[in-house]
């Protein structure tokens, strides 16, 4: 730090349109633009559409896995839902 040099390690933004524009939206795209929020806000929400995702997958799993490459079909494998 004697030089006056810094290092910036993570930068994380929280961003978010302005409520005109929210207004503005047809309701589905505006529920789907607010549906993370909800997430965040709602531990049982976020529990119960992890389970379906992974249900999902499990189903899924033969059939899509099947016609994908090996780069792909690697990284679906380890696919979690992060919100």
């Amino acid at each position: 730090m004697s030089s006056g040099k810094i290092w910036i390690e993570k930068v994380k933004l929280h961003t978010q349109p302005p409520i005109e524009m929210m207004e503005s939206m047809s309701e589905p795209v505006a529920e789907l633009i607010q549906y993370p929020d909800k997430l965040r806000a709602d531990p049982e929400l976020l529990r119960t559409l992890t389970v379906d995702i992974e249900d999902l997958r499990k189903k899924l799993q033969g059939e899509l896995m099947e016609g994908m490459s090996g780069e792909v079909r690697k990284n679906l494998s380890g696919c979690k839902l992060y919100v």
